[in-house]
Formats: C-alpha cells, structure tokens, sequence
C-alpha cells in the first residue's frame, strides 16, 4: 500500500498523533505514531491509516487505533496492558518512572 503524503490529516486522526492499536484478535500495542494516510479502494477498503508498526507498509483501520496523550509520563496511567512499557531512544523496551 501506499501512503498518499497530501493526506495531512483524516478519519479524526492526523500525522504524528500517538496512538494505540489493537490488533484483530484484541492485543493492544502501544505507543504507536500516526504516519500517513491512504485513500479508499476496492483493495482493504476499511485499512487506511499508517503507524509506526512492524508493518509500516500496511494500513489499518481507524476504528482498531485509540489516541493517546503525547507526553510519555501520561502514559503510565493509561490503563492499556501493553503501553505501560515503550521503547527508550535504543529501541529497548522499559517501564516508566
């Protein structure tokens, strides 16, 4: 897929917004970065939002991403089981203060 870069903002998301994503069978990942956007098509039609994934190529729904406050230190209290942990400036996964 690919991503249209005129797509600032869409579906109530915008570019760099954090956010949670929960996966199809109900596992939550977070804290994830909005990156792009695509338009409608026939192909996957409700997957048109790009995250800072594993899979950064494949779009999903807005309706499987929840926003969530900017600042790392409110992550903490977000009651997400996986976003209590997010990755360091290594890419090392702790827990906050």
């Amino acid at each position: 897929m690919k991503s249209n870069e005129n797509i600032q903002e869409a579906y109530g998301f915008k570019i760099g917004d954090v956010v949670e994503y929960t996966n199809p069978q109900g596992v939550k990942f977070s804290p994830r970065t909005v990156t792009g956007f695509r338009e409608k098509s026939d192909y996957l039609p409700d997957r048109l939002i790009f995250i800072d994934d594993n899979c950064p190529w494949m779009a999903v729904a807005p309706s499987s991403l929840t926003r969530l406050p900017k600042s790392g230190d409110d992550w903490k209290n977000h009651d997400g089981y996986i976003s209590r942990h997010y990755p360091d400036n290594n890419g090392e996964f702790r827990q906050p203060a």
